[in-house]
């Protein structure tokens, strides 16, 4: 028997919303549909204990550990037309009050800059997976702790656009992700999943 067009559509839209309520993201709810949840409430929802939900939180720790490796080399290999992009993308995130998205704004610039295409291909396909740890921001703090905590950060990020000071703004994004790692490792490794501390490596 042919499946129906609404049915074919539908298998995406189910396909998203279990990977949401995997993420911690929405909960559905039977008979009234799904609510999206806070990041506060995100971790509350996430269920760890699941096998195939530990190997992609690893799988979050090894891509930041990745661009953590990688981000300074990539920052100072990117075209001049990122400053511009670099910037909007700060200011927008400023208007949004949302400061922890600094790390991934900033990272979505690296692919678009680029002239390298290996660099290209990576950095447009490692940053799905940090998405794996998105119910760890609510660990944080509060709303008011997380934004206080990055405001200095993209104070620099942008200081050092301002000045097109390459490795300031590359030793800059370095900091930041290499305090991501850390973090990110050692709330795993309180959550029972040990695995993640030994991803961690020394900042060189």
């Amino acid at each position: 028997t042919s499946l129906s067009w609404p049915y074919m559509l539908s298998i995406p839209v189910r396909r998203t919303l279990t990977l949401l309520n995997q993420l911690g993201a929405v909960q559905s709810i039977n008979g009234v549909g799904s609510k999206i949840l806070s990041t506060e409430d995100s971790l509350k929802n996430y269920d760890m204990t699941r096998p195939m939900i530990r190997k992609r939180l690893l799988d979050f720790v090894q891509s930041l550990q990745i661009f953590a490796m990688t981000c300074r080399a990539c920052v100072k290999s990117i075209k001049a037309q990122a400053i511009g992009l670099w910037k909007d993308r700060l200011a927008y995130i400023r208007e949004n009050f949302r400061y922890e998205s600094v790390v991934f704004a900033s990272l979505e610039i690296i692919p678009l800059c680029s002239p390298n295409q290996v660099i290209q291909e990576i950095y447009n396909q490692l940053p799905s997976l940090l998405l794996w740890g998105y119910p760890l921001r609510s660990m944080h703090g509060s709303r008011e702790e997380i934004n206080a905590f990055y405001l200095p950060h993209i104070n620099l990020l942008s200081e050092s656009l301002e000045r097109g000071d390459w490795d300031g703004l590359a030793a800059e994004l370095e900091d930041l992700l290499f305090y991501e790692l850390r973090f990110s490792a050692a709330r795993l490794g309180e959550l029972g999943i040990k695995e993640a501390s030994g991803l961690v490596i020394s900042q060189s």
